[in-house]
């Protein structure tokens, strides 16, 4: 039993190594195809680096956009117009309440008399305010709500709950400008994806288009493999290779482009940030990006070589 269980690993082993030497001369031959036609490679190589650039492209800028709007809750910020009722000594407690909310960030409070020194200081009425018997301006609480609480639907939830303390007259909150981004971000995603759908579908017809020519161009070495009983498997492998480096190569290239894009913006993108007292800079990609878009390059090139050759195939 000893024995038979040797023998059989001796013969998973070898054909473990015959399998990994045809596929490691499979690529040899598809690398030796591309060397040896040099501008047609470039120019495949380019054209699917272009295709695959443009999505990737506007997919990170959209990250972006996106890291970017997770910081509206810091200009989301809610007004709490406070009752008459409430006296001065009961707003400590009452600050002390909404700070303990983990959907607050932080607390403000603006007393009438602060709240009139400022409204006089920025409206310029100053002489005509201080002739005013009594302060009209209440009591005002500014709330900043915390980093997960930036959707509209989030903070509304969080406004009508402030809205129903027994302290608070009104609360008001201005979210419509942030629906209007992120409906536009939504938007966009849905028109990048269709684009890279499209762009994806551009790349399996480049790399289809280019392996059908170089089964034409070895289609009298194919038939003489098959004379002496190659397989169609055996037969499909440098092809399959060719595809891969193909998609490999174009993404590789396309990562490149998009770092370059994100270098060249990285400067104007600060200086408008600086505008708006932002400290906010450009997302590069990251591994887990770049693996992405190698792998769906690869798979791209895989697939692209996989239906030209089998058509081939078939014809043949």
């Amino acid at each position: 039993v000893a024995r038979d269980s040797r023998m059989k690993l001796l013969k998973q082993k070898r054909s473990l190594r015959k399998t990994l030497t045809l596929h490691a001369q499979a690529f040899k031959v598809s690398l030796t195809r591309l060397v040896q036609a040099p501008l047609a490679s470039i120019l495949t190589i380019g054209v699917i680096s272009i295709a695959l650039a443009l999505p990737s492209l506007f997919l990170l800028l959209l990250k972006n956009a996106n890291e970017l709007s997770h910081g509206l809750n810091q200009s989301s910020q809610m007004t709490l117009y406070l009752k008459k009722q409430v006296q001065p000594n009961q707003v400590p407690a009452f600050i002390n309440q909404l700070k303990a909310d983990p959907e607050i960030s932080q607390v403000k409070y603006i007393s009438p008399q602060q709240g009139l020194v400022d409204f006089a200081e920025q409206s310029g009425y100053k002489n005509i305010l201080s002739a005013l018997p009594y302060n009209p301006l209440p009591a005002v609480i500014i709330v900043t709500p915390s980093i997960n609480i930036n959707s509209p639907q989030s903070l509304n939830k969080l406004v009508n709950q402030l809205r129903l303390l027994p302290e608070v007259a009104q609360a008001e909150l201005d979210v419509q400008w942030i629906r209007r981004l992120y409906a536009i971000l939504k938007l966009a995603t849905v028109l990048v994806w269709s684009l890279g759908l499209l762009l994806a579908l551009a790349v399996l017809l480049i790399i289809g288009n280019t392996i059908r020519l170089t089964l034409r161009e070895r289609l009298e070495e194919i038939r003489i493999n098959k004379l002496f009983g190659a397989t169609n498997s055996f037969i499909r492998k440098p092809f399959l290779y060719t595809g891969f480096c193909l998609g490999l190569f174009g993404a590789a290239i396309a990562v490149l482009l998009v770092e370059l894009v994100i270098l060249g913006l990285q400067k104007p993108f600060a200086h408008l940030m600086q505008l708006y007292q932002s400290y906010f800079q450009l997302i590069y990609p990251t591994a887990i990006d770049i693996s992405f878009i190698c792998l769906i390059g690869a798979a791209l090139g895989v697939i692209g070589a996989w239906l030209s050759i089998r058509a081939g195939l078939r014809r043949l």
